[in-house]
C-alpha cells in the first residue's frame, strides 16, 4: 500500500491532478485538507497546503510547483 502527501499552495491545481496521481500510485482514497498530526489513511492521497515538518517512514511526498 502506498500513502502519499500532496503539497502545494492554494490554487496550485492539487485537486485537479489528484485523480492522475491516485492512478499513478494505485491509491484508492483521497483525504482533502490533511494537516500534520492528523492520522494518515493507508493507500490514500492526502492533500495539504501546509508543509509537514516531519514525514513518517514510507510516505511519499509530492510538492506541486507553480511557475
Amino acid at each position: 500500500m502506498t500513502t502519499v502527501i500532496l503539497y502545494g499552495p492554494q490554487g496550485s491545481g492539487k485537486t485537479l491532478t489528484v485523480e492522475k496521481i491516485k492512478e499513478a500510485f494505485s491509491c484508492s482514497g483521497t483525504v482533502d485538507e490533511w494537516r500534520e498530526g492528523a492520522s494518515l489513511t493507508p493507500n490514500a492521497i492526502h492533500i495539504t497546503n501546509a508543509v509537514p515538518k516531519t514525514l513518517p517512514a514510507g510516505v511519499i511526498f509530492i510538492s506541486v510547483v507553480v511557475i
